[in-house]
């Protein structure tokens, strides 16, 4: 209930959120492969108040992402990372042909002024993967997004995806995009 609530409240703020009631939460959970409610990474105030969260889905049991090849100035920077990825205990940059092991970030809800909440939730979430052996984490957010400022200091590597919007139904006119973020499931992809 708390988790639908905050939805409510950070959706409208997002355009394409979906609607989500606690029916819709349950009947996604029981739909996603190996995402339930243990998935879920909550952040809370000191007096309990949910302020944000997001799901840590494994998607490897129906898709996978593998590396098929490097460029030359990328094939020397991984020499140079796995080296150091060695000394610090961190993951490696995988061989050619490797099935990566990472993680998407899915039904990220954090208000949009709130960066803290969402840097919060991505180390908790990278503190625990980490010992997982996990290669990376997808998140996806808008450009536009304030929320992109909780990244900030992350080795994140930004991917540009466009956002098209189109209608089929006659007689009624296209809902316009605003200046509002764009909620993208980048788990969806």
């Amino acid at each position: 209930r708390e988790m639908t609530k905050l939805w409510s409240e950070v959706a409208p703020h997002r355009q394409l959120a979906p609607a989500m009631t606690a029916g819709a939460w349950a009947e996604w959970m029981g739909n996603a492969p190996g995402l339930g409610i243990s998935s879920y990474r909550l952040a809370r105030s000191v007096n309990g108040r949910l302020l944000g969260f997001f799901a840590v889905w494994d998607q490897r049991s129906f898709k996978q992402l593998t590396v098929v090849g490097y460029s030359r100035r990328m094939r020397l920077a991984r020499t140079a990372f796995n080296a150091l990825a060695r000394i610090v205990g961190g993951e490696s940059l995988p061989r050619l042909d490797y099935q990566i092991n990472c993680v998407t970030a899915v039904n990220v809800c954090v208000p949009e002024l709130r960066p803290d909440v969402m840097r919060a939730l991505l180390l908790a979430a990278y503190e625990e993967l980490r010992h997982k052996r996990c290669s990376f984490l997808n998140i996806g957010l808008d450009v536009r997004d304030p929320l992109t400022s909780g990244i900030e200091g992350l080795l994140a590597q930004p991917t540009d995806v466009n956002a098209y919007v189109l209608t089929a139904r006659r007689g009624i006119l296209p809902e316009l995009l605003d200046s509002r973020p764009i909620h993208y499931e980048s788990a969806l992809v």
